[in-house]
C-alpha cells in the first residue's frame, strides 16, 4: 500500500482519514490500479472521501494482521 499527499505534520491516526481525504492524491493498494487525482472539486466531492475510506480501512487491515 503506498498514498501520496501532503506531508504537513499529521497524526498516524489521521491518515488516509476522512478529515484529511481532501489532501490526498493519490493512493495505490496492492493487487488494484493505482489512482491520482489532481482536481480540487474532485478532492473535495463524498465520492473521493468514501474511497479514501476504504483504502484507509485496508490500511487498518493490513496493520490488524501484521499485530
Amino acid at each position: 500500500m503506498a498514498w501520496a499527499a501532503f506531508e504537513g505534520s499529521f497524526h498516524y491516526d489521521e491518515l488516509l482519514s476522512e478529515r484529511v481525504a481532501h489532501q490526498v492524491y493519490g493512493y495505490c493498494v496492492t493487487g488494484a490500479e493505482p489512482v491520482v487525482e489532481w482536481d480540487i472539486a474532485v478532492l473535495r466531492s463524498d465520492e473521493w472521501r468514501l474511497g479514501i475510506a476504504e483504502v484507509r480501512a485496508a490500511l487498518d487491515a493490513l496493520l490488524s494482521d501484521s499485530a
